[in-house]
């Protein structure tokens, strides 16, 4: 989103379509539309229709067009002004991978830590045996 809202062809955000955002690629259903225009003339002529009349009200609206390029030139510099103060995210990938480093370390150190326990569980073992065999030793000589 931030890529579609930041891009050179978006200079007003108002203008972006849906299919930017989603990130749709919606030209194979031309395809089909036309296809099914082919098959029903009388939708064509609807359509045809509709077409006509949105011409007739773009033209009637070119000076208000210019208006509202100028808003727009507005609204992007004003939504530049403010980011300019924000401080930039981070990419998701980047998130992830801090806090993936975040845990790895966590389970290392735990790792290291039961490791530590182990081994001197392992040497309290090997005393005891000693004991044991001292112990064993000293009835032996009795």
């Amino acid at each position: 989103m931030d890529s579609i809202l930041s891009s050179k062809e978006s200079t007003c955000p108002s203008e972006i379509l849906e299919t930017d955002i989603s990130g749709l690629n919606l030209s194979h259903t031309w395809n089909l539309e036309d296809k099914m225009l082919e098959e029903m003339p009388d939708v064509k002529s609807s359509f045809t229709e509709l077409e006509n009349s949105e011409a007739e009200t773009n033209n009637s609206l070119e000076p208000d067009a210019r208006a509202s390029s100028s808003s727009c030139e507005q609204e992007t510099s004003s939504r530049q002004a403010a980011n300019k103060g924000k401080k930039k995210k981070k990419p998701i990938s980047e998130v992830l991978e801090d806090r993936m480093n975040v845990h790895v370390e966590k389970f290392l150190k735990f790792e290291r830590e039961m490791e530590e326990k182990f081994l001197h569980i392992e040497k309290e073992k090997l005393e005891l045996e000693r004991e044991k065999v001292n112990l064993l030793k000293q009835l032996l000589n009795k």
